[in-house]
């Protein structure tokens, strides 16, 4: 669930929240990136956005992989998680008409 969203630069923005995994729920920082926004190619009268983000998370803090036969020879505490989205929303129509 998020709680804040931040925008950093021209592309690039942070989404504050809270994430649950295994019973476990902690504040996150995920930071992303705007890939891009267009009309789309296929659906006449939408837009389509891509965003990205990359960022680790400590998957012990989760209790992701602990226990007694947990090993971290193959896999650290820290994963990377890699989120790639396309995004679609109906074009927002400006009137140009003149009160008056």
């Amino acid at each position: 669930m998020s709680t804040s969203f931040e925008k950093k630069s021209d592309k690039e923005y942070s989404i504050k929240g809270k994430l649950t995994m295994k019973e476990s729920t902690l504040d996150i920082e995920l930071p992303f990136t705007l890939l891009a926004i267009q009309d789309h190619p296929m659906m006449k009268g939408t837009q389509l956005a891509g965003i990205k983000s990359i960022s680790m998370i400590d998957r012990t803090k989760f209790a992701v992989g602990t226990g007694n036969w947990a090993s971290n020879s193959f896999v650290g505490d820290d994963v990377e998680v890699n989120i790639v989205l396309e995004l679609t929303r109906k074009k927002v129509m400006l009137s140009t008409k003149l009160v008056g």
